[in-house]
Protein backbone atom coordinates (compact mmCIF):
# COMPACT_ATOMS: atom_id res chain seq x y z
CA UNK A 1 0.00 0.00 0.00
CA UNK A 2 1.26 3.19 -1.39
CA UNK A 3 2.18 6.08 1.67
CA UNK A 4 -0.76 8.40 1.60
CA UNK A 5 -2.81 5.53 1.04
CA UNK A 6 -1.51 4.20 4.33
CA UNK A 7 -1.89 7.26 5.89
CA UNK A 8 -5.79 7.58 4.79
CA UNK A 9 -6.58 3.77 6.26
CA UNK A 10 -4.95 4.51 9.35
CA UNK A 11 -6.71 7.77 10.04
CA UNK A 12 -10.01 6.11 9.06
CA UNK A 13 -9.56 2.74 11.66
CA UNK A 14 -8.46 5.36 14.26
CA UNK A 15 -11.56 7.66 13.82
CA UNK A 16 -13.90 4.54 13.87
CA UNK A 17 -12.54 3.33 17.00
CA UNK A 18 -10.75 0.44 14.47
CA UNK A 19 -7.50 -1.62 16.56
CA UNK A 20 -5.54 -0.91 13.41
CA UNK A 21 -5.18 2.35 13.57
CA UNK A 22 -2.61 4.88 13.59
CA UNK A 23 1.24 4.74 10.96
CA UNK A 24 3.39 3.79 13.27
CA UNK A 25 5.73 1.12 12.42
CA UNK A 26 4.17 0.81 8.57
CA UNK A 27 5.47 3.92 6.96
CA UNK A 28 8.36 3.29 4.80
CA UNK A 29 10.44 6.26 6.11
CA UNK A 30 12.30 6.35 2.39
CA UNK A 31 8.88 7.58 1.48
CA UNK A 32 9.11 11.09 4.10
CA UNK A 33 8.90 13.53 3.92
CA UNK A 34 5.75 14.57 2.68
CA UNK A 35 5.27 18.83 1.97
CA UNK A 36 1.71 19.83 2.89
CA UNK A 37 -0.77 23.37 2.10
CA UNK A 38 -2.98 24.31 4.40
CA UNK A 39 -5.40 26.50 5.15
CA UNK A 40 -4.44 29.17 8.21
CA UNK A 41 -7.78 28.28 10.14
CA UNK A 42 -6.13 27.64 14.14
CA UNK A 43 -8.71 24.87 14.56
CA UNK A 44 -6.12 22.58 12.35
CA UNK A 45 -3.06 23.11 15.10
CA UNK A 46 -4.48 20.34 17.10
CA UNK A 47 -5.31 18.19 14.15
CA UNK A 48 -2.33 18.53 11.87
CA UNK A 49 0.11 16.42 11.60
CA UNK A 50 -1.69 13.94 14.39
CA UNK A 51 -4.48 13.04 11.65
CA UNK A 52 -1.54 11.84 9.30
CA UNK A 53 0.04 9.89 12.22
CA UNK A 54 3.35 11.54 10.97
CA UNK A 55 6.15 13.41 13.50
CA UNK A 56 6.58 17.04 12.99
CA UNK A 57 9.84 16.27 10.82
CA UNK A 58 8.46 13.97 8.64
CA UNK A 59 5.87 17.05 7.72
CA UNK A 60 6.50 20.06 6.07
CA UNK A 61 4.15 22.21 6.71
CA UNK A 62 2.87 25.49 4.66
CA UNK A 63 -0.06 27.38 5.46
CA UNK A 64 -2.19 30.12 3.27
CA UNK A 65 -5.70 31.87 3.28
CA UNK A 66 -8.19 29.01 1.93
CA UNK A 67 -4.85 26.78 1.04
CA UNK A 68 -5.76 28.99 -1.87
CA UNK A 69 -3.52 27.90 -5.43
CA UNK A 70 -4.76 30.77 -7.41
CA UNK A 71 -2.33 29.45 -10.60
CA UNK A 72 0.28 27.10 -11.61
CA UNK A 73 3.02 30.32 -11.51
CA UNK A 74 1.28 31.72 -8.03
CA UNK A 75 3.94 32.63 -5.19
CA UNK A 76 2.80 29.59 -2.98
CA UNK A 77 3.66 27.26 -5.87
CA UNK A 78 7.62 28.17 -5.76
CA UNK A 79 7.19 27.92 -1.77
CA UNK A 80 5.94 24.43 -2.61
CA UNK A 81 8.04 23.66 -4.96
CA UNK A 82 11.60 24.86 -2.85
CA UNK A 83 10.35 23.52 -0.17
CA UNK A 84 9.87 19.72 -2.06
CA UNK A 85 13.66 20.50 -3.21
CA UNK A 86 15.10 21.19 -0.18
CA UNK A 87 13.64 18.57 2.06
CA UNK A 88 13.51 16.17 -1.11
CA UNK A 89 10.07 15.61 -0.04
CA UNK A 90 8.86 12.19 -1.91
CA UNK A 91 5.04 13.62 -2.39
CA UNK A 92 3.39 16.64 -1.95
CA UNK A 93 -0.42 17.23 -0.56
CA UNK A 94 -3.31 20.33 -0.44
CA UNK A 95 -5.58 19.80 2.43
CA UNK A 96 -8.90 22.16 2.23
CA UNK A 97 -10.93 21.60 6.02
CA UNK A 98 -14.82 22.05 6.44
CA UNK A 99 -16.43 25.40 7.45
CA UNK A 100 -13.55 27.22 5.93
CA UNK A 101 -14.14 31.01 6.46
CA UNK A 102 -12.49 31.96 3.38
CA UNK A 103 -15.32 30.20 1.27
CA UNK A 104 -18.60 31.30 3.38
CA UNK A 105 -16.75 34.81 2.84
CA UNK A 106 -18.68 37.24 0.06
CA UNK A 107 -17.21 40.02 -1.80
CA UNK A 108 -19.03 42.76 0.57
CA UNK A 109 -17.97 40.63 3.79
CA UNK A 110 -14.54 41.40 2.69
CA UNK A 111 -14.90 44.77 1.57
CA UNK A 112 -16.44 45.68 5.19
CA UNK A 113 -13.41 44.02 6.75
CA UNK A 114 -10.69 45.82 5.12
CA UNK A 115 -12.66 49.07 5.44
CA UNK A 116 -12.99 48.23 9.16
CA UNK A 117 -9.50 47.67 9.32
CA UNK A 118 -9.09 51.26 7.74
CA UNK A 119 -8.73 50.25 3.69
CA UNK A 120 -11.15 51.50 2.05
CA UNK A 121 -12.37 50.08 -1.68
CA UNK A 122 -10.44 52.19 -3.80
CA UNK A 123 -7.29 50.83 -1.95
CA UNK A 124 -8.05 47.11 -2.96
CA UNK A 125 -7.82 45.13 -5.85
CA UNK A 126 -10.62 45.63 -9.19
CA UNK A 127 -11.38 41.75 -8.92
CA UNK A 128 -11.85 40.67 -5.01
CA UNK A 129 -12.59 37.37 -6.22
CA UNK A 130 -9.23 36.51 -8.14
CA UNK A 131 -6.99 38.71 -6.09
CA UNK A 132 -7.66 36.52 -2.87
CA UNK A 133 -8.94 33.44 -4.43
CA UNK A 134 -12.61 33.68 -2.72
CA UNK A 135 -14.52 30.35 -3.76
CA UNK A 136 -17.87 28.68 -2.98
CA UNK A 137 -16.83 25.04 -2.40
CA UNK A 138 -13.88 23.46 -0.27
CA UNK A 139 -13.53 20.20 -2.48
CA UNK A 140 -13.63 22.37 -5.99
CA UNK A 141 -10.50 24.58 -4.17
CA UNK A 142 -8.65 21.61 -3.40
CA UNK A 143 -9.24 20.02 -6.87
CA UNK A 144 -7.99 23.79 -8.79
CA UNK A 145 -5.04 23.60 -6.28
CA UNK A 146 -3.66 20.24 -7.48
CA UNK A 147 -4.38 20.74 -10.81
CA UNK A 148 -2.53 24.09 -10.65
CA UNK A 149 0.09 22.74 -9.11
CA UNK A 150 0.52 20.18 -11.45
CA UNK A 151 0.44 22.50 -14.11
CA UNK A 152 3.45 23.80 -12.73
CA UNK A 153 6.48 23.30 -14.74
CA UNK A 154 8.38 23.59 -11.38
CA UNK A 155 6.69 20.14 -10.04
CA UNK A 156 8.03 17.26 -11.54
CA UNK A 157 5.42 14.67 -13.29
CA UNK A 158 6.50 12.07 -11.37
CA UNK A 159 5.80 13.97 -7.91
CA UNK A 160 2.35 12.54 -6.94
CA UNK A 161 0.08 15.74 -5.78
CA UNK A 162 -2.94 14.83 -3.52
CA UNK A 163 -5.80 16.71 -2.71
CA UNK A 164 -7.68 15.94 0.60
CA UNK A 165 -10.56 17.37 3.08
CA UNK A 166 -10.62 16.97 6.76
CA UNK A 167 -13.19 17.00 9.13
CA UNK A 168 -12.50 20.23 11.67
CA UNK A 169 -14.50 18.36 14.39
CA UNK A 170 -13.73 15.02 13.95
CA UNK A 171 -10.15 14.87 11.89
CA UNK A 172 -11.50 12.36 9.60
CA UNK A 173 -9.83 12.77 6.12
CA UNK A 174 -11.42 11.73 2.71
CA UNK A 175 -9.93 11.79 -0.72
CA UNK A 176 -10.64 14.81 -3.25
CA UNK A 177 -7.71 14.20 -5.27
CA UNK A 178 -5.51 10.56 -5.83
CA UNK A 179 -2.38 11.77 -7.02
CA UNK A 180 -1.46 8.66 -7.62
CA UNK A 181 -3.86 8.08 -10.54
CA UNK A 182 -2.40 10.84 -12.26
CA UNK A 183 1.41 10.01 -12.01
CA UNK A 184 0.67 6.59 -13.41
CA UNK A 185 -1.14 8.73 -16.64
CA UNK A 186 1.85 10.93 -16.35
CA UNK A 187 4.04 7.81 -16.57
CA UNK A 188 1.86 6.01 -19.31
CA UNK A 189 1.75 8.66 -21.51
CA UNK A 190 5.68 9.33 -21.38
CA UNK A 191 6.51 5.56 -22.20
CA UNK A 192 3.90 5.92 -25.22
CA UNK A 193 5.55 8.75 -26.76
CA UNK A 194 9.12 6.99 -26.19
CA UNK A 195 7.77 3.96 -28.29
CA UNK A 196 6.44 6.59 -30.98
CA UNK A 197 9.25 7.92 -31.47
CA UNK A 198 11.16 4.21 -31.39
CA UNK A 199 8.66 3.42 -33.96
CA UNK A 200 9.67 6.54 -36.18
CA UNK A 201 13.30 5.65 -36.30
CA UNK A 202 15.63 2.90 -37.00
CA UNK A 203 19.06 4.17 -35.78
CA UNK A 204 18.09 7.15 -35.92
CA UNK A 205 17.31 7.24 -39.43
CA UNK A 206 13.61 7.31 -41.22
CA UNK A 207 12.06 4.79 -42.28
CA UNK A 208 11.39 3.99 -45.72
CA UNK A 209 11.24 6.46 -48.25
CA UNK A 210 8.76 9.11 -46.38
CA UNK A 211 11.00 11.40 -46.05
CA UNK A 212 11.23 12.13 -49.91
CA UNK A 213 7.46 12.51 -49.91
CA UNK A 214 5.36 15.68 -50.78
CA UNK A 215 2.95 17.16 -50.15
CA UNK A 216 1.59 18.53 -53.87
CA UNK A 217 2.19 15.10 -55.32
CA UNK A 218 -0.51 13.84 -53.58
CA UNK A 219 -3.52 14.01 -55.91
CA UNK A 220 -7.28 14.01 -54.57
CA UNK A 221 -9.53 10.84 -55.96
CA UNK A 222 -12.05 11.99 -58.12
CA UNK A 223 -14.97 11.23 -56.10
CA UNK A 224 -15.52 13.39 -53.17
CA UNK A 225 -15.18 11.41 -50.14
CA UNK A 226 -19.06 10.87 -48.28
CA UNK A 227 -20.65 10.33 -51.71
CA UNK A 228 -21.90 7.17 -50.91
CA UNK A 229 -23.51 7.46 -47.52
CA UNK A 230 -25.62 9.98 -46.30
CA UNK A 231 -23.29 11.81 -44.01
CA UNK A 232 -24.05 12.90 -40.31
CA UNK A 233 -27.46 14.26 -38.85
CA UNK A 234 -26.64 17.98 -38.39
CA UNK A 235 -28.69 19.78 -35.59
CA UNK A 236 -28.72 23.29 -35.24
CA UNK A 237 -27.79 23.73 -31.24
CA UNK A 238 -27.46 27.32 -31.78
CA UNK A 239 -31.51 27.77 -32.98
CA UNK A 240 -31.93 25.27 -29.82
CA UNK A 241 -30.16 27.28 -27.23
CA UNK A 242 -31.86 30.48 -28.74
CA UNK A 243 -35.61 29.00 -28.22
CA UNK A 244 -34.34 27.91 -24.95
CA UNK A 245 -32.76 31.17 -24.01
CA UNK A 246 -36.08 32.70 -24.94
CA UNK A 247 -38.33 30.43 -22.87
CA UNK A 248 -36.18 31.58 -20.02
CA UNK A 249 -36.47 35.51 -20.59
CA UNK A 250 -39.96 35.12 -20.72
CA UNK A 251 -40.03 33.42 -17.40
CA UNK A 252 -37.77 36.15 -16.19
CA UNK A 253 -40.80 38.56 -17.31
CA UNK A 254 -43.73 36.65 -16.19
CA UNK A 255 -41.77 36.28 -12.61
CA UNK A 256 -41.27 40.43 -12.20
CA UNK A 257 -44.55 41.09 -13.48
CA UNK A 258 -45.77 38.40 -11.10
CA UNK A 259 -44.02 40.39 -8.61
CA UNK A 260 -45.54 44.18 -9.42
CA UNK A 261 -49.32 42.72 -9.70
CA UNK A 262 -48.71 40.54 -5.61
CA UNK A 263 -46.17 42.51 -3.95
CA UNK A 264 -43.39 42.87 -2.59
CA UNK A 265 -43.95 40.55 0.30
CA UNK A 266 -45.05 37.77 -2.09
CA UNK A 267 -42.60 38.66 -4.81
CA UNK A 268 -39.25 38.72 -2.94
CA UNK A 269 -40.39 34.57 -1.53
CA UNK A 270 -40.78 33.87 -5.23
CA UNK A 271 -37.44 35.73 -5.71
CA UNK A 272 -35.67 33.88 -2.70
CA UNK A 273 -36.40 29.93 -4.75
CA UNK A 274 -34.78 31.25 -7.58
CA UNK A 275 -31.92 32.93 -5.86
CA UNK A 276 -31.39 29.26 -4.46
CA UNK A 277 -31.41 27.31 -7.37
CA UNK A 278 -28.64 29.65 -8.83
CA UNK A 279 -26.77 29.49 -5.43
CA UNK A 280 -26.59 25.71 -5.39
CA UNK A 281 -24.51 25.95 -8.28
CA UNK A 282 -21.76 28.28 -6.66
CA UNK A 283 -20.34 31.63 -8.62
CA UNK A 284 -20.52 32.03 -12.02
CA UNK A 285 -18.47 34.41 -14.79
CA UNK A 286 -20.34 35.50 -17.59
CA UNK A 287 -19.21 37.13 -20.82
CA UNK A 288 -20.96 40.09 -21.91
CA UNK A 289 -22.24 41.96 -24.96
CA UNK A 290 -18.55 44.07 -24.64
CA UNK A 291 -17.19 40.46 -25.12
CA UNK A 292 -15.04 41.19 -21.79
CA UNK A 293 -16.15 38.61 -18.54
CA UNK A 294 -17.30 39.75 -15.62
CA UNK A 295 -17.45 37.82 -12.25
CA UNK A 296 -17.33 35.21 -10.36
CA UNK A 297 -20.42 36.85 -9.30
CA UNK A 298 -23.24 34.69 -6.63
CA UNK A 299 -26.37 33.34 -8.28
CA UNK A 300 -28.50 36.96 -6.88
CA UNK A 301 -26.54 39.05 -8.49
CA UNK A 302 -27.06 36.84 -11.94
CA UNK A 303 -30.59 36.96 -10.99
CA UNK A 304 -30.56 40.58 -10.76
CA UNK A 305 -28.98 41.15 -13.96
CA UNK A 306 -31.41 38.78 -15.50
CA UNK A 307 -34.23 41.27 -14.37
CA UNK A 308 -32.32 44.26 -15.33
CA UNK A 309 -31.95 42.73 -18.89
CA UNK A 310 -28.10 43.20 -18.75
CA UNK A 311 -27.95 39.42 -19.73
CA UNK A 312 -30.20 36.83 -21.75
CA UNK A 313 -30.89 33.19 -21.09
CA UNK A 314 -28.30 33.02 -24.18
CA UNK A 315 -25.40 34.58 -22.09
CA UNK A 316 -22.30 32.32 -21.96
CA UNK A 317 -21.71 31.49 -18.23
CA UNK A 318 -18.71 29.45 -16.74
CA UNK A 319 -19.72 27.67 -13.61
CA UNK A 320 -16.92 28.14 -11.17
CA UNK A 321 -14.84 25.59 -10.85
CA UNK A 322 -15.16 24.41 -14.50
CA UNK A 323 -13.68 24.91 -17.70
CA UNK A 324 -17.40 24.57 -19.70
CA UNK A 325 -19.04 27.72 -21.10
CA UNK A 326 -22.69 27.48 -21.23
CA UNK A 327 -25.95 29.47 -21.72
CA UNK A 328 -27.92 31.13 -18.35
CA UNK A 329 -30.89 28.96 -19.55
CA UNK A 330 -28.90 25.46 -19.31
CA UNK A 331 -28.17 26.49 -15.66
CA UNK A 332 -32.32 27.57 -15.34
CA UNK A 333 -33.38 24.02 -17.31
CA UNK A 334 -31.18 21.74 -14.72
CA UNK A 335 -32.44 23.01 -11.80
CA UNK A 336 -36.38 22.85 -13.00
CA UNK A 337 -36.39 18.87 -13.55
Amino acid sequence: MKLLETILKANHDAIHGSNQGGTEGILDADALPIVALTCIDARLNPLLPNALGLESSDFVWLRTPGNVISGPDADIVRAIALASALKKAKEIVVIGHTDCQVGKTTVLDLTENFRAAGVERQSLPENLNEAFGLFASEHLNVAQGVENLRASPLIGPNLPVHGLLIDTATGELRWVENGYHASARASAADQAGEATERARTVDDTPVGDYAEFKMEEWQSPENSIGDFNLGPVKIDVGAIDEKIGALADAAVNAGRDFIEQVGDDVGNRLADVFEKKFHDYGRFTIVGGDKKRYGPITGKKLLQWLAENRVTGNTLAQLEGSKRWQPISKFLKKRSR
